[in-house]
């Protein structure tokens, strides 16, 4: 069994919903759409958990991957989308190194330094995977030098 999780961090309403006839216990607001759109995205990403940019902010001492920026429906502003990886103090060496990395990746594709870019993803597919993941970006960078 495979499960996908969002998590988003802000308000929500909590409580009772409906009607005497119906009644449901429920959790709704912008915070409960976003990690929705999350859950949904996991799929596409192939990660277990996604858990937004404010979250992963609220939690300094966990390490996290960032997967993109997205539009999600619903929302005027782009949700950061990051792959929680585990406890800052107890990763190896190797996987801050990734990070450090897969970051350096990301912010080339960010400023359009295509070739660098390129050249890391494909060093990340090759070390650490997921494969689908860094291709789906290399797909994207070919997609944005066709421009």
């Amino acid at each position: 069994v495979r499960v996908g999780v969002g998590v988003s961090t802000g308000r929500a309403n909590v409580g009772p919903l409906g009607s005497e006839y119906r009644m449901d216990y429920t959790v709704v607001g912008d915070t409960v759409n976003v990690a929705q759109r999350l859950e949904a995205q996991t799929r596409i990403y192939r990660v277990p958990v996604i858990v937004s940019g404010p979250t992963g902010a609220a939690l300094p001492d966990m390490l996290f991957r960032e997967l993109d920026t997205v539009q999600v429906k619903g929302r005027a502003e782009p949700v950061t989308m990051l792959e929680p990886l585990g406890a800052r103090a107890v990763a190896d060496e190797g996987l801050i190194a990734r990070v450090a990395l897969h970051r350096e990746a990301m912010e080339a594709c960010r400023t359009g330094e295509w070739a660098r870019a390129e050249t890391l993803f494909m060093q990340l597919r090759g070390d650490w995977g997921p494969p689908d993941l860094y291709d789906s970006y290399l797909r994207g960078i070919a997609q944005a030098r066709d421009r």
